[in-house]
């Protein structure tokens, strides 16, 4: 009884330094995984299907592609295109899926998969070992769904919680669903006050940033990254309105890592329901995202 009381003791303290559950039930360690505001298509593998490649002048190979919607919003529009290597075939724009559905994990289904395969390139002949870069370029669009909830306080019940030392509610941290983009909600003011009887407004102002591996779409003409469009719906609360300002079309970016757009909550404090009402926030933000990967060919000379 004392050894086995022992050998269970030694058990748990292992479990207790590593850190980890032991998987009982027959089932793995669990896998980690990225978090909220992280996620979109991804490229799984870019590959050839021949590991020795000769350079006669006469030798074929094809290129395969596949990418995964691992984040939580549906891809639109995939498309592939291959950049860097000058072999004929290969500079080509295809398309890889008009959409790819996201994981769910309730029912353990995975994200949807699309291939891209570049068939019959004809590698140059070579005298000596020589290495190509082929780089394929994926774009998709993509949509980041954020939510939060503000508080709008009467100036005289702000007044008297204070006064009695209650807790004062403030602006809930910004939920994102996953993808490569992250809103956040912020306010002039926290609470937003609202006069007894009168009207009042509050600034506010949505931050973006990109938090996925890869690019926003940049462009051009402005020579800037960009947001395709930004949405911020209007809460049904009588009393409260929002006008979306700046928050309702293209917003540039800075470096293709941050940006913001300018919104304000008119808040009419005779039309309230009670003292203290929480505000639902939603926002919604469309964008082309672009993510790449490298394939190095390494090409041997014929043997004679």
């Amino acid at each position: 009884m004392n050894k086995e009381i022992l050998a269970l003791l030694l058990v748990s303290l292992v479990v207790l330094v590593s850190g980890c559950t032991m998987p009982f039930g027959g089932g793995g360690e669990e896998q980690a995984t990225p978090g909220p505001g992280t996620k979109g298509v991804v490229i799984e593998s870019f590959t050839s299907d021949i590991d020795y490649i000769v350079g006669d002048g006469t030798q074929k190979i094809d290129l395969k592609l596949t990418a995964r919607n691992i984040g939580s919003e549906i891809a639109k529009d995939i498309k592939v295109r291959g950049q860097r290597l000058s072999w004929s075939g290969f500079l080509t724009e295809e398309d890889c899926a008009p959409e790819l559905e996201p994981p769910n994990p309730e029912i353990n289904k995975e994200g949807q998969i699309c291939v891209v395969t570049w068939e019959d390139l004809t590698v140059p002949e070579v005298k000596k070992v020589q290495d190509y870069t082929a780089t394929a370029i994926l774009s998709y669009k993509y949509k980041t769904t954020a939510t939060s909830n503000a508080y709008v306080i009467k100036n005289w019940k702000l007044q008297a919680m204070k006064e009695a030392g209650e807790t004062i509610p403030k602006t809930e941290p910004t939920v994102n669903s996953d993808a490569p983009v992250q809103l956040e909600f912020r306010f002039s003011e926290d609470p937003l006050i609202a006069k007894e009887d009168g009207t009042r407004t509050v600034a506010g102002t949505l931050i973006i940033r990109k938090v996925g591996t890869g690019n926003l779409e940049y462009d051009k003409t402005a020579r800037r990254y960009k947001i395709d469009s930004i949405k911020i719906e209007n809460p049904s609360i009588s009393g409260i309105t929002i006008d979306s300002g700046t928050c309702s079309g293209v917003v540039n970016m800075r470096g293709d890592r941050e940006g913001e757009c300018n919104f304000k909550v008119n808040i009419d404090g005779s039309k309230l329901p009670s003292d203290i009402v929480k505000v639902p926030l939603k926002a919604i933000a469309n964008y082309t995202f672009v993510v790449g990967k490298d394939l190095i060919l390494t090409v041997h000379p014929k043997l004679e």
